[in-house]
Order: C-alpha cells, then structure tokens, then sequence
C-alpha cells in the first residue's frame, strides 16, 4: 500500500502543469484587452467602413482631440489646400497653396495639446449637402534626384462631396480673462478614397477650403466669461487660419 506522502508527491507535478497552463491563458487574455503589456502586438481598430462614416470618425477625433485617431484618417497623400490669402501668410507657393500630412498633424497636434484651448467642436452635419461625386485626385511628389527628372505623380479615384461645416474654437487667454469664440463660415471640398492599408475602411485625400465673407460670434454660453468682440474680429476666420495658428 502506497502512503499519503507517495500519492501527494506523484500528484503534484500534474497540478504544476495545470497552475503553468492557466497563467499562460491569463496571459493571453490579458493581451488581448486595451491595456496591453507593451510586449504584445495589438493594434486598435478605427472603423471607418463608409465615406460618411470616415467624415464622422473624422469629426469625432477633433473633438476628442484624438491626434492618433486623426492620424488614421488622412491618406499618406493627404493635401489641405488654403484659401490664397492663408497660404500666402504661411509662405506657400501660389501654384501649390497646401501642405501635406506631416505638417497637417503637426498643426493639429499642437492644437490637440494647447492648454489655452479648451474645447473644439466640428459638425460636418451631412444630411444638407450634397451627394458625394467621382473624382481624382493627383499627388504630385517631389522632384527626382537627378536634374531634369519629372516629380511622381499618383492618381487616386475616389469620391468628393463640399460641406459647409459649423467648426468652434474656444480660446483661453487668462492675460485678457475672455473666453474667444470662433465660428468658421468657410466651404469645405472634401474627397475620400478606399484606405489601401486598410481593406474595407476609407482616408481622407484632400480639403480644400473656399472662404466665405463674414465672421459670427455666438452668444455667450451660460456659466463661461465675456466674448471679447474686437479681438476675436482682428483674428483669422478661415479653418485654414485657425490652423495656421498652431504651425
């Protein structure tokens, strides 16, 4: 007869291997969920199945001041095409008044990180505007090493549709204790494609925007301080402009 100690003994290595098995599984689960450990591969997943689906997405990450999910929204060949008197303040050329992705997050990033601004909103409200349309558009990259070699230029199909978005920028300027409201007036042509990096999921190619005349403050929000009237008349009223602000 075998005793105690004996069978104990013979068992116990089973329950080691169980014990290693059901950390490993922990494991596992534990990868998968948001607060991944930094050795795990997950990466998140932004839907964006629809064009209109990606303008909301889009609208979605400046309000949330989101800069990695407004990073996913742009096409590597992301243009933001300016009105001329905004691109002639950021010194660009009058034959190609944009800039591109890089500098199109960088701004925006600043933007998402300015303590002095408080709040963002951007309705793109798409129940008004017109249908979306075929378009193409052309990236024109830089120019080949060699003298004399022309820049490559990739066509991209997709659609294209114009809003006329109602886009707010609260402010804070402590040394005048006011809080500035701006209210973009501005058309905004906007074209989407397919992401190629992403099958089944759309990126915005380019916007450009149209400015219209005018400049609105709204009324003051209850429970916040005074809108100051002459600065905020003395500053862009273009998105364009706002944007160029955070350069």
């Amino acid at each position: 007869m075998k005793s105690c100690n004996e069978v104990s003994f013979k068992r116990r290595p089973t329950v080691v291997v169980m014990a290693i098995v059901s950390c490993l599984f922990a494991l596992t689960l534990s990868c998968s969920e948001s607060k991944c450990p930094s050795t795990c591969d997950v990466i998140p997943l932004y839907p964006r199945p629809s064009a209109n689906d990606l303008i909301e997405f889009f609208a979605g990450a400046y309000e949330e001041e989101d800069i990695e999910k407004y990073s996913v929204a742009l096409s590597e060949f992301f243009e933001f095409e300016f009105t001329p008197d905004v691109a002639d303040s950021l010194g660009l050329p009058e034959e190609t008044p944009w800039w591109g992705k890089t500098d199109d997050i960088a701004s925006t990033e600043n933007m998402f990180g300015a303590p002095e601004v408080p709040k963002i909103q951007i309705d793109l409200d798409q129940s008004g505007s017109s249908s979306w349309e075929s378009v193409v558009h052309r990236h024109i990259g830089p120019d080949g090493d060699d003298p004399g070699d022309e820049p490559d230029t990739t066509e991209i199909e997709g659609l294209g549709k114009e809003f006329e978005p109602d886009i707010k920028v609260w402010i804070d300027r402590p040394d005048e204790d006011v809080f500035i409201l701006w209210v973009n007036n501005s058309l905004l042509d906007i074209w989407v494609a397919p992401d190629p990096d992403s099958p089944g999921h759309w990126v915005i190619l380019r916007i450009k925007e149209m400015e219209k005349p005018g400049l609105a403050l709204l009324p003051e929000d209850p429970g916040t301080r005074s809108i100051q009237t002459q600065s905020a008349a003395s500053e862009p009223s273009t998105w364009g402009g706002i944007k160029s602000m955070f350069r």
